[in-house]
C-alpha cells in the first residue's frame, strides 16, 4: 500500500500539471523524498521550476531526478551543500541568495561543477567567462565528488588530494582521466622558455602594453560586478603580473609581480630605448 500524499503537496500537483511550476514558497513541511511517493511521481515530469523559497530544507539529497526543470530558486533556505545536484542537471538558473551555501566559498564553481553546462544564471547574474573556464580545470569525476557534499577549492587540487578526496568520498577515479587545464586567457607573448636574446623588445613593450590596457578596460566595463567575480578579475590580474616579472627577468630586468608601478616603468624603459634609437638612413 502506497504512502498517502501529504496535503501540502497534493494541493500544489493540480497547478504543477497545469503552469509547469511547483511552489513550495516558505512551506515548513517541506520534505523532498515526498515527490519519490508512487502517487506524486508521475507529476515529476512537468516540473520546470522548482521554488524552495524560505523552507527548512538543507539539501537536495532526497529529491529524485527532475529531467525538465530548468529553474530552481531556493533563496532563504538553509540548503548548505551540493549534495545531488546531478538531479537537476537540466538547469540554466539557480538561485540561492542568503542560504548558508552562498556564504562558502566557490559556491558557484561547486554548482557549475555538479549541476552540468547548461547553466547561465546563478542568483540571477549571468555567469562570467572566468568561471566557465574555471569549472574546465578540474577533471569531470570532481562533479561526483561535489555531488557527495564537498565543496570546490581554487585552484583544482592536485592529483594525490583529489585521489585522497575521492577516497574520502567514495568516488572511483577512471583508469584514464584527462586532466588537462584550459587556461583563463591565452597571452600572446612567449614564455619564459621560448625567449632568447633575439627577442624584439619594442615588440615585447607594445604587447605589454596592450595587455595592460586590456586590463584596465576591463575593470571599467566591469566596475558594477559583484564582490567574488571582481576577486575572480584581481586573480586574474595577478597572474598576468607573474608572467610579466618572469619575462622581464628572462632577459635580465628585474621587476616585482606585486608592483604595477615596477612593470609600467619597464615597460616605459624599453619604449624610451625605442624613441632613442637612430633612425634607419634614407637616401
Amino acid at each position: 500500500m502506497s504512502s498517502p500524499v501529504p496535503s501540502w503537496l497534493s494541493r500544489r500537483l493540480h497547478t504543477l500539471k497545469r503552469t509547469g511550476v511547483l511552489t513550495l514558497i516558505k512551506e515548513k513541511n517541506t520534505d523532498l523524498s515526498c515527490l519519490q511517493l508512487k502517487d506524486v511521481i508521475s507529476y515529476i515530469q512537468f516540473i520546470k521550476t522548482l521554488d524552495l523559497t524560505g523552507t527548512p530544507i538543507d539539501s537536495l539529497a532526497d529529491l529524485p531526478v527532475l529531467p525538465r526543470v530548468t529553474n530552481l530558486v531556493a533563496d532563504y533556505s538553509n540548503i548548505s551543500n551540493c549534495i545531488n545536484f546531478s538531479s537537476v542537471s537540466t538547469l540554466t538558473s539557480i538561485s540561492v541568495k542568503k542560504t548558508p551555501l552562498s556564504q562558502k566559498p566557490h559556491y558557484k564553481l561547486s554548482i557549475l561543477l555538479a549541476a552540468g553546462p547548461n547553466i547561465v544564471k546563478i542568483d540571477g547574474k549571468q555567469i562570467t567567462q572566468v568561471l566557465v573556464n574555471r569549472c574546465k580545470s578540474y577533471p569531470p569525476y570532481v562533479s561526483e565528488l561535489v555531488n557527495r557534499g564537498w565543496m570546490a577549492e581554487y585552484p583544482c587540487p592536485d592529483d594525490n588530494q583529489l585521489a585522497e578526496l575521492c577516497r574520502q568520498y567514495d568516488v572511483e577515479i577512471p583508469a584514464e582521466e584527462d586532466r588537462t587545464e584550459i587556461g583563463l586567457e591565452e597571452e600572446s607573448f612567449p614564455s619564459s622558455e621560448s625567449c632568447d636574446e633575439d627577442t624584439d623588445f619594442d615588440t615585447l613593450a607594445q604587447k605589454l602594453w596592450n595587455q595592460h590596457e586590456v586590463m584596465l578596460q576591463k575593470k571599467q566595463a566591469l566596475f558594477g560586478i559583484i564582490e567574488e567575480e571582481l576577486s575572480e578579475l584581481i586573480q586574474d590580474e595577478s597572474d598576468f603580473g607573474d608572467r610579466v616579472a618572469t619575462l622581464f627577468r628572462s632577459h635580465g630586468i628585474n621587476v616585482s609581480a606585486n608592483d604595477e608601478n615596477s612593470i609600467l616603468e619597464a615597460i616605459n624603459d624599453l619604449c624610451k630605448r625605442n624613441d632613442h634609437k637612430v633612425p634607419a638612413y634614407s637616401p
